[in-house]
């Protein structure tokens, strides 16, 4: 029977060896969880896909980007910006049903880990300001 409960344990942490990955988020039903790959920051949100894309703009103006362009419908969004320095900013928001909304964050050609990071955590942010 030990055999059997240590499955799953071992199936998550080939899961989440294989990438960088974490889970955040509280009782408030915002659980986000993120990993990194291919030079893409994929966030996945615990919230309304309107409340996301809202977030995603108030960051990208808090952040004093340059947009460049920016559209959305009810189902997806994409924001192409750059900083201050001239670095390349791609932000995708995709409506993956209710409550649950994608992110994909992309900085430059190759990416960049710590920058997409800033970029997600100022979305927390204003996300967190929202409820």
């Amino acid at each position: 029977m030990k055999k059997i409960k240590l499955i799953p344990v071992t199936l998550i942490f080939l899961f989440l060896a294989g990438c960088t990955a974490a889970v955040v988020g509280g009782a408030a039903g915002g659980i986000a969880t993120y990993k990194y790959v291919s030079g893409s920051l994929e966030v996945i949100y615990g919230y309304p896909y309107e409340e996301v894309w809202k977030a995603t703009e108030k960051a990208v103006k808090s952040l004093k980007f340059i947009v460049e362009s920016s559209s959305h419908d009810a189902l997806e969004g994409e924001v192409h910006c750059k900083s201050a320095t001239g670095r390349k900013i791609s932000i995708k928001v995709k409506n993956e049903g209710e409550n649950v909304t994608k992110v994909y964050i992309k900085v430059g050609i190759f990416g960049d880990l710590d920058f997409s990071l800033k970029i997600k955590e100022e979305i927390d942010r204003f996300l967190k300001t929202k409820r």
